[in-house]
């Protein structure tokens, strides 16, 4: 009797331990997709922030000259 309740309480923590682990797999699958997408969009915002000084520098520079050149003329 006892030796069938261990048998029968061994195999039911074996089959929640299996599927704890393959919802922990199914979960483990999708986060480095996850990752990637969120990186991607880090990665496109700081280029946009980088670009737009540059494009804002370059017209303040270009007002600058024509406003010094205008100076010195």
């Amino acid at each position: 009797m006892w030796y069938h309740m261990k048998s029968k309480t061994l195999e039911r923590e074996y089959d929640e331990f299996e599927t704890r682990l393959q919802q922990l797999r199914k979960k483990n699958e999708h986060i480095p997709e996850e990752h990637i997408r969120l990186l991607m969009k880090c990665l496109q915002r700081l280029k946009q922030e980088l670009n737009l000084p540059e494009i804002n520098n370059r017209a303040h520079t270009a007002t600058g000259d024509v406003s010094i050149n205008l100076l010195r003329s």
